[in-house]
């Protein structure tokens, strides 16, 4: 089957292969010590924090660089009903794009998955290191911009 031209040279300029994003999950529940819905939806909800807030044309930058974020994306899970009420609130307060509507998701999607504040802070850290391995420092610094780090 043919590739998109190119394509070749960025997976190896990204030392990427199809298992990468199996890695990013593996290296999460290692290092947070969660099982494996847990580390995908939970990476997939950190992701999202950060979508939500990047500039649409910085996030497909990181999409095209990091293969498999789509994937982990869709593994997020969907906001509760009370979610969407306390974000509400939080988005009257401050705006729906406001560091208080974040969090509130980001809790509410953690809390979800029964998570905390402690398990984001050790999400941070694993994340941020694959995808400077995996996509350079600039995705990085887009990515801790997003989420206020």
């Amino acid at each position: 089957m043919p590739t998109a031209p190119g394509a070749a040279k960025l997976a190896a300029r990204l030392n990427w292969n199809p298992q990468s994003m199996h890695e990013l999950v593996n290296e999460v529940m290692n290092r947070v010590g969660v099982d494996e819905h847990q580390a995908r939806a939970g990476t997939g909800a950190l992701l999202k924090a950060a979508q939500e807030r990047m500039d649409p044309v910085e996030f497909e930058q990181l999409l095209g660089s990091v293969p498999g974020v789509r994937d982990l994306l869709q593994a997020a899970p969907q906001q509760s009903a009370t979610g969407g009420l306390l974000s509400g609130i939080a988005s009257m307060i401050g705006g729906d794009k406001s560091d208080m509507a974040q969090a509130t998701r980001l809790l509410t999607a953690f809390g979800s998955l029964n998570m905390g504040r402690d398990e984001i802070m050790k999400f941070l850290p694993v994340v941020t290191d694959y995808l400077r391995t995996h996509g350079g420092e600039s995705i990085v610094d887009d990515l801790r911009a997003a989420l206020r780090l």
